[in-house]
């Protein structure tokens, strides 16, 4: 039976082979920490996708979903975030507005672990931000 330190620690590292992958747009790197049955909600799909539904299914379509981000972000290696919490099956984050340097986009994230995969990716999106990201699209 694995520890539960060990799933922190697990869980943990997930969370920075996700950040630093995001960070650096390498989508190899990234997909391959995903389920291959993974559900990924945010706001951003129906407006990237221009689908009515906030939600990708399975690991092809999150694979081109987050393609398209990194086409309009390029990666977002100075993305401030406070608040990271994990029991190692569920993990938590934020990043607020209000930074040490600025503004940034603000959101929270949920990711459920199994099998040391992203299984689910839930993405919370902040008053300010979901209002832009609505009248304006995204922009990166």
């Amino acid at each position: 039976m694995t520890d539960k330190t060990d799933l922190i620690a697990a869980a943990e590292k997930l969370y920075d082979s996700w950040a630093d992958a995001f960070a650096k747009a390498d989508i190899e790197a990234l997909i391959k920490l995903y389920a291959h049955d993974v559900v990924v909600e945010s706001p951003l799909v129906s407006v990237l996708l221009k689908s009515e539904e906030g939600i990708v299914r399975g690991r092809d379509n999150v694979r081109s979903f987050l393609l398209k981000i990194l086409e309009k972000s390029g990666g977002l290696a100075d993305r401030y975030r406070i608040n990271f919490y994990t029991n190692g099956k569920t993990m938590i984050w934020e990043y607020p507005r209000i930074t040490p340097t600025g503004r940034q986009t603000e959101m929270a994230e949920v990711m459920e672990i199994e099998d040391g995969l992203i299984k689910a990716h839930r993405i919370y999106w902040g008053w300010e931000s979901a209002r832009n990201l609505y009248s304006a699209g995204y922009n990166g």
